[in-house]
């Protein structure tokens, strides 16, 4: 009988650890990113469409909501930075994404003028700009 409750527990305990990255990434910060891998990939695909203009037009639009609503929250990595560089790293990390928002910006200008060379070259960047704040800012070091 103990046997059994001692397998019960070893294997609760290996679900919950393997469980535990799952939930991380749903976190509100995850979420977004998630969704503005979604709106990328989507424009990715059928930017150089012109029939798709009113529909890529929405996507930047939620693109650029999505990215504003990143700027007001605390990125992960913020907890591994020593509380001295925690102001700098914040303001850093906000620039980064005004940038973003810069390039999301001329997207939006561009489709609006039917520009399909400038989209996918504006497309391109954001898309290496949203992996940097990913990389630099977001995404926690994996540990070995």
């Amino acid at each position: 009988m103990n046997t059994n409750i001692i397998r019960t527990a070893a294997l609760a305990a290996l679900l919950a650890c393997w469980a535990l990255p799952v939930f991380a990434a749903a976190s509100p910060l995850g979420v977004k990113i998630k969704a503005i891998n979604k709106d990328l990939k989507i424009l990715k695909a059928q930017i150089a469409d012109p029939a798709q203009k009113g529909a890529n037009i929405q996507i930047v639009a939620d693109l650029k909501q999505t990215t504003l609503d990143l700027r007001g929250m605390e990125p992960a990595k913020l907890q591994q930075v020593p509380a001295v560089e925690r102001v700098r790293f914040m303001a850093d990390y906000k620039a980064a994404l005004g940038e973003m928002l810069g390039d999301i910006d001329g997207l939006d200008k561009a489709l609006h003028r039917s520009d399909a060379d400038e989209s996918k070259a504006l497309l391109k960047k954001i898309a290496k700009e949203k992996n940097k704040i990913n990389s630099t800012y977001i995404k926690a070091a994996k540990k070995s």
